[in-house]
């Protein structure tokens, strides 16, 4: 077997999308909620993921140990690598989760 790459999640409160409030920056829970949310302001979770896939340079860097090199290589390389800071990015841009997050 050969390792293809890495993934790793975390689950983030979604907004609940009947109360949630606008606000300069993107969206705010609202501390109240509603009766869709039962008063949390979040309906559910949303995951976001930072995803590493593994191309052939990134494989013999990792058979010589070059860690330093592997972390250059993977943000260096955006076909390669998602981040959880664009994830994230993203989910406050289309209003999924809090902007404070």
């Amino acid at each position: 077997g050969t390792l293809k790459g890495i993934v790793s999640m975390t689950l983030i409160p979604k907004l609940c999308p009947n109360c949630k409030k606008p606000h300069f920056a993107g969206y705010i829970r609202d501390e109240h909620g509603c009766e869709t949310c039962k008063g949390r302001g979040v309906a559910g979770v949303v995951p976001a993921v930072e995803c590493a896939a593994f191309g052939e340079q990134t494989k013999s860097l990792i058979g010589s140990a070059k860690a330093d090199e592997i972390i250059d290589k993977l943000s260096n390389t955006p076909e390669e690598y998602i981040s959880m800071k664009s994830q994230l990015d993203w989910l406050k841009a289309s209003g999924q989760i809090d902007w404070r997050l």
